[in-house]
């Protein structure tokens, strides 16, 4: 044992587990690091789905909201403000050709939020990728005063969203 390089090798032999952590805690960084920061998130499902509820639930969009007792009655549409151009002034966003809709009342003119860009889009929302159309469509049950008396009817909304 008193041999020159004997130190050496027990040297050696003791880094080599040492060696072989620092490898796996190298390995285990780089995949946590790769997956954590290349990822994409898609947010379009959720950007159409708020647009969809401020159609619905704003009180200076659709929805019936009586001033008197400052109450909003969800599900109740106003027909006055059923209109393309009521629409577009209550829900701005900075970048007018990002979203457009159909709004569609039972038995009513259909009514638009960004009518050219509706028109646009709506052949390209078969397509995927950068410069189509990402596609939403909801019908939900409405009611709405007509002649003094209260209806029900099928509202259908499509919207499309550019996708860049």
């Amino acid at each position: 044992m008193d041999e020159p390089g004997d130190d050496e090798e027990i040297w050696i032999m003791q880094m080599i587990p040492k060696f072989i952590f620092v490898g796996a805690a190298i390995t285990i960084l780089l995949f946590f690091a790769y997956f954590f920061t290349i990822n994409t998130v898609t947010t379009d499902n959720l950007e159409m789905n708020v647009f969809f509820n401020r159609l619905i639930y704003s009180t200076s969009a659709l929805t019936y909201y009586d001033q008197e007792l400052g109450r909003t009655y969800f599900g109740t549409i106003d027909l006055k403000k059923l209109n393309s151009k009521n629409i577009e002034e209550s829900i701005s966003y900075p970048s007018k050709n990002y979203f457009a809709a159909n709004i569609t009342l039972q038995g009513k003119e259909p009514v638009y939020y960004n009518k050219e860009l509706f028109e646009n889009l709506k052949p390209l929302r078969k397509l995927k990728g950068p410069g189509s159309a990402k596609y939403s469509v909801k019908e939900i049950r409405v009611s709405y005063e007509e002649d003094n008396k209260i209806k029900t009817g099928l509202m259908k909304i499509e919207i499309l969203k550019t996708v860049s």
